[in-house]
């Protein structure tokens, strides 16, 4: 199963969103986040994990209005009408798509690439998979997220829900991970 995760990075040590993302994979990497043993996780809390991965976009998506997801499958159903109980979109239609589906996401509110543009397996994410801490992403996050989405605050060292964000967050990175476990 895949699971999102974030990952708080002190604003002291990135400088930019790519700063950011390389040291949330250090950090997990060196926490033994997918690993077998020691480190804050000990045993692993996943069995792999990528930066951004089937999040990537998360934050450039957060103004989103209406349901993305549901406007593409309209796209293709309307489209392919041998598609029209479709519940996913194929990799196929994406690529043929593409120009579309980067509309409708512009169109809606999203920023920069869409979700289906991207590679979810990309290990070092993109930069917009990390974002810096500001009240409107705060609120944001709070709103979309139920309480117990989690977060790991590299600075204290622990785990904390997203509901506990708050302004002395202001100016820190959080950057999006995939995991798996």
């Amino acid at each position: 199963m895949h699971c999102l995760y974030f990952v708080k990075i002190q604003k002291e040590e990135a400088a930019s969103a790519r700063a950011a993302i390389d040291r949330a994979l250090s950090i997990l990497e060196a926490e033994n986040f997918a690993g077998n043993e020691g480190g804050y996780w000990g045993g692993g809390k996943g069995d792999w994990f990528v930066m951004g991965g089937r999040w990537s976009g998360i934050f450039s998506g957060l103004p989103v209005n209406g349901d993305f997801d549901d406007e593409v499958l309209k796209l293709v159903r309307s489209n392919e009408q041998s598609r029209h109980d479709c519940l996913f979109v194929t990799d196929a239609e994406c690529k043929k798509y593409a120009e579309e589906i980067q509309t409708l996401w512009v169109g809606l509110g999203g920023k920069n690439v869409n979700p289906y543009a991207r590679d979810n397996y990309k290990l070092d994410g993109y930069d917009d998979d990390a974002a810096v801490v500001s009240a409107e992403l705060i609120a944001a996050l709070q709103k979309k997220f139920p309480k117990d989405m989690e977060y790991y605050d590299s600075e204290a060292y622990e785990e904390k829900s997203l509901s506990m964000l708050s302004t002395e967050d202001i100016g820190h990175w959080l950057v999006a991970v995939d995991y798996h476990f």
